[in-house]
């Protein structure tokens, strides 16, 4: 993500970066270190993420933090030579509207840079976990973090948004650490059902089927334990 970040600014290393769901502050942060001369604006639509955020780039002056929804970005048009987000575009409701505000704050010949789940081994993990607590198959979730894996999905929402043909994506993977505590490890896990786990009372149910279910999505590294390999997607786009 740097390097096709670097390679959408001018030859010097300034311009100008949107970070869209920045989240705690990534990318920003790494694009605020590692190219001092660009000025870079992170932005999320929850203030406690752009709180956290803040607190993470205290010092570094060629940042700020805005709180802004990545479907409605309160930037005029051409504001931006790149527009980064890191697992964000899985999210907004309306995902079609995000992409034309991400073309529509974008320069003339301006670079997006995103990137999406295509696998997460947490999630059907989870899906068995729920499955055993309530005794049948949990519907998605809300906020899916793959409703972007269908191959081409992403690509044809960018060019129905105005963006060039063709749409570079590329793929990799890694696996999350989870650690080597039993009791982080169960609460990382379930973490996305916690409400409904604390309604049911399910957590006994949940943690045996986690712990049932946690080996044939991971393996052992150096005493912890590696959820994964995770795949994504990063898909660079052009403004013509």
């Amino acid at each position: 993500m740097l390097a096709a970040v670097k390679a959408g600014l001018p030859a010097d290393g300034s311009g100008t970066v949107l970070d869209l769901a920045t989240g705690p502050g990534e990318p920003a942060n790494m694009i605020a270190r590692k190219l001092p001369y660009a000025f870079v604006t992170a932005s999320d639509l929850s203030e406690d993420m752009v709180a956290a955020a803040k607190k993470r780039m205290d010092g570094l002056p060629n940042v700020e933090l805005v709180v802004a929804d990545m479907a409605e970005l309160p930037f005029e048009d051409g504001s931006f030579d790149v527009v980064t987000s890191c697992y964000g575009f899985m999210f907004p409701e309306d995902k079609k509207k995000a992409c034309s505000e991400a073309l529509r704050v974008l320069k003339p010949g301006g670079t997006l840079i995103a990137t999406y789940w295509v696998e997460m081994k947490m999630l059907p993990l989870l899906g068995q976990v729920m499955t055993a607590v309530i005794g049948q198959t949990p519907p998605p979730p809300p906020q899916n973090p793959l409703s972007l894996k269908e191959p081409g999905l992403f690509d044809s929402m960018l060019v129905d948004a105005g963006f060039q043909t063709p749409i570079t994506t590329v793929t990799d993977a890694y696996p999350f650490n989870i650690g080597s505590d039993p009791d982080f490890q169960y609460a990382l896990g379930t973490m996305l059902v916690k409400p409904k786990l604390d309604e049911l009372d399910g957590h006994a149910v949940a943690r045996e089927a986690l712990f049932k279910g946690l080996p044939s999505v991971s393996y052992v590294e150096n005493g912890d334990t590696m959820l994964g390999p995770n795949t994504f997607a990063m898909a660079v786009a052009k403004k013509p």
